[in-house]
Order: C-alpha cells, then structure tokens, then sequence
C-alpha cells in the first residue's frame, strides 16, 4: 500500500524571488508616489511673502475702494452710471421681482453697452 504524503512546494527559490520582486515593486511605487508629491508640493509661504500679499491686498482695496462704494460715469457717452453695491443690489431684487421684465431689461441693457455702430460708408472710387 502507497502513502500518500503531503506535497511541498517543489521550488522554494521562486517564491522567495516573487516576493522579493513584490517587495521591490511595492517599493518603487511607493518612492515615486513620493518623489511626485515633494514634486508637485508649492513652496511655503514665508513671513516675508506674506507681507508681501498682503501689501498687495491692501493697495488694491484701496485703488478699487471709491470704484465700489461711489457713484460715477461708466460711460457718459451712452448715459450707464457706475452706483454702489449695496443699492445696485437693491435694484437688482427690486427690478428681478418680476423675472421675464427683468430679463427682458437686462437683455435691452446689454444691447445698449455693446453696441457698436456700423462704420462710415467707403468713399467712392475714382472709377465711379
């Protein structure tokens, strides 16, 4: 009578070298996912580039400041008027009540900020 016995991996040698090929793969993916992180990572703000910013912020409040907060001509030659934000906001919801004269408003509007006449008419040719 034959006895059967328990089979063992016939080659130990390859398995080891699949996992140490495993292993090394593991590792590069890991190392790159790395090196493109460092890599794609922004500089960190210094102190001095904060102030920098935030000089920057301060002269552009300031330039823009009165152009938010006053009335003024947009362009005079059409009659629109540049008015704050708080009562364009207010005319806005007042005028957006009702949404199709609203919209039939806004449509008008900007019909009359974009256009642009036709140019003058060519002058005859000598031929004619």
């Amino acid at each position: 009578m034959r006895t059967h016995s328990i089979s063992q991996p016939k080659n130990k040698g390859a398995a080891f070298l699949y996992f140490v090929v495993f292993l090394a793969t593991f590792c590069i993916v890991a190392f790159l996912i790395w090196a493109t992180k460092q890599y794609t990572q922004p500089a960190s703000i210094s102190a001095n580039r904060a102030a920098e910013r935030a000089d920057n912020l301060k002269s552009v409040q300031e330039a823009v400041g009165p152009v938010l907060s006053e009335y003024g001509w947009q362009d005079k030659e059409k009659g629109f008027v540049r008015v704050p934000i708080e009562r364009a906001m207010e005319l806005t919801v007042k005028e957006w009540s009702n949404p199709s004269e609203g919209r039939a408003k806004m449509i008008e509007r900007m019909k009359e900020a974009t256009f642009v006449p036709p140019p003058p008419p060519e002058a005859p040719s000598a031929f004619e």
